[in-house]
C-alpha cells in the first residue's frame, strides 16, 4: 500500500541486484519502498535464490543483463557451511569455512571485473552460533566465524567498491520480530524473518545514497526541547534539562552524535525562535553542552519563520536547500517546513528523548563511502 503512494515513475535511475542463498522476494519489495521514499526510482533484480555462482560465473546470467549499480550478496554462514548445524567444534568446520570464504571472495572479485557495480557483502552470521557457552571458547563456532569474517574483511580493505554490512548489528537494532522465522526457513527457503526484513531494507538505504549522491551537507537544529530540555526563556540557562544524568543525558548524547558528524565535515547550523541572549548563554556556557558556538556555521536565533530563516542559511552557506537536514521537536513548525520547503529534509524528534540518538544514528542522509580531506576542511 505504501509503495502505491509513491511515484509509479518506471524510468530507473538506480539499478539494484540482490544475490542470496535464500528467498529475498520480501526484501526486494521493503527496498524498493525505501529507495523510493528518497526519491529515487530502482529497478530491481532478484537472482534466484541460493544461485549466487550460476549468476556470477555466468557473462550471459540476467544479473549482468540487469546491468546494476549496486549489488547486494547476502550468503547465510548456514547455507555455505551446512556442516555448522551438525557440530560445536571449530576443527570440524575450519576446511569448510575457509574454502566457503575463498570462493565467496572469489565471486566477488569477478563480479568486479565483469561489471561497474558497487558490491555490499554481507558479513557472515548465524542464529544458531551464540546459544551456547562453548560458541565462543578459542575452539568454539564462534571464534571460527569471527575470523571468517576478518578473512572476508581483509580481502577488501582497500577495495573502494566493496562494502561489508556488519549483520549482526542490523540483528541488534531491530525493532521487532525474530532474525529468522523457522517456519518461513523451512517452507519457504526465506532465511530473514518478517520482522528483521525492513530493518534490513533500511540498512541497505545507506549504501544507496553516497552511491547516487543524495547525501546531506548541513544538518540545522531547534534548540528547546532538541539540543536541550525544556525552554530556556521560560526556565532559564540553568533549569533547562542538559547533563549527565536522566533527564538531561539524553541531551548531551544527542550532541555528541552530532559532533561526530561533525567532524566527518557536516556543517552545523541552529534555527531557534528564541532570545538569542537566552540561547547563546548557554550554547557558550553551560557546562554539559557539547556544541559551542564555533561549532555552528550558521545561526538564526530569532522570531523569524524558521521557513525564511533555512532560506537565509543556504544562502550563507552558499548550498542548496536541498542539501539541508532540518531537526525540530515541533509538529506545526516541522510541518510547516515541509509544506514550504519540500527539498529540505525535515525530521521531527520523539516525544521520548531517549530515541534522540537513535533517531539521528538512523538517518541515512550523512552517509559517505570515504572522509576526504576536502570533508574534514569543510566546517572551518
Amino acid at each position: 500500500r505504501q509503495r502505491r503512494a509513491l511515484d509509479a515513475e518506471t524510468d530507473p535511475d538506480l539499478r539494484v541486484a540482490l544475490l542470496s542463498t535464500s528467498t529475498v522476494d520480501l526484501l526486494a519489495a521493503f527496498l524498493d519502498l525505501e529507495l523510493r521514499r528518497v526519491g529515487l526510482r530502482p529497478a530491481t533484480y532478484v537472482a534466484p535464490f541460493n544461485a549466487i555462482t550460476l549468476e556470477v560465473l555466468n557473462p550471459g546470467s540476467g544479473l549482468y543483463a540487469s546491468a546494476p549499480d549496486l549489488v547486494y550478496l547476502s550468503a547465510a554462514l548456514d547455507d555455505l557451511v551446512p556442516e555448522l548445524g551438525a557440530t560445536s567444534a571449530r576443527s570440524e568446520l575450519e576446511e569448510k569455512g575457509r574454502a566457503a570464504v575463498a570462493t565467496l571472495i572469489g565471486h566477488v572479485r569477478t563480479l568486479l571485473d565483469r561489471s561497474a557495480a558497487t558490491v555490499v557483502v554481507h558479513s557472515l552470521h548465524s542464529p544458531t552460533i551464540g546459544s551456547s557457552p562453548l560458541d565462543w571458547r578459542a575452539d568454539g563456532r564462534g571464534s571460527w566465524m569471527r575470523d571468517l569474517n576478518a578473512e572476508l574483511q581483509d580481502a577488501f580493505a582497500t577495495e573502494r567498491r566493496v562494502h561489508i554490512l556488519d549483520v549482526a548489528h542490523v540483528a541488534a537494532l531491530r525493532r521487532e520480530g525474530r532474525y529468522e522465522n523457522p517456519k518461513m526457513r523451512y517452507m519457504a527457503s526465506m532465511r530473514y524473518g518478517e520482522g528483521f526484513v525492513p530493518a534490513l531494507a533500511s540498512a541497505y538505504l545507506r549504501y544507496a545514497v553516497p552511491l547516487k549522491g543524495l547525501t546531506k551537507k548541513c544538518l540545522v537544529l531547534d534548540c528547546d526541547n532538541t539540543l536541550w530540555g525544556g525552554i530556556v526563556g521560560e526556565d532559564g540557562p540553568n533549569g533547562i534539562r542538559l547533563g549527565n544524568a536522566s533527564p538531561g543525558v539524553e541531551y548531551h548524547d544527542f550532541q555528541l552524535g552530532i559532533q561526530a558528524l561533525a567532524k566527518r565535515g557536516i556543517l552545523l547550523a541552529v534555527n531557534s525562535k528564541n532570545n538569542p541572549d537566552d540561547a547563546l548563554e548557554v550554547i557558550r556556557s553551560h557546562p554539559w553542552m557539547v556544541l559551542r558556538e564555533e561549532a555552528f556555521s550558521a545561526m538564526r536565533i530569532n522570531w523569524i519563520s524558521k521557513v525564511e530563516n533555512l532560506k537565509s542559511i543556504a544562502q550563507e552557506l552558499n548550498i542548496g536547500l536541498d542539501s539541508l537536514v532540518f531537526m525540530d521537536d515541533n509538529p506545526v513548525e516541522c510541518e510547516q517546513v515541509r509544506q514550504m520547503l519540500p527539498q529540505v529534509v525535515t525530521v521531527q524528534m520523539p516525544k521520548d528523548p531517549s530515541r534522540y540518538r537513535e533517531t539521528l544514528d538512523a538517518l541515512p542522509w550523512f552517509e559517505s563511502f570515504a572522509v576526504t580531506a576536502e570533508d574534514l576542511q569543510r566546517v572551518e
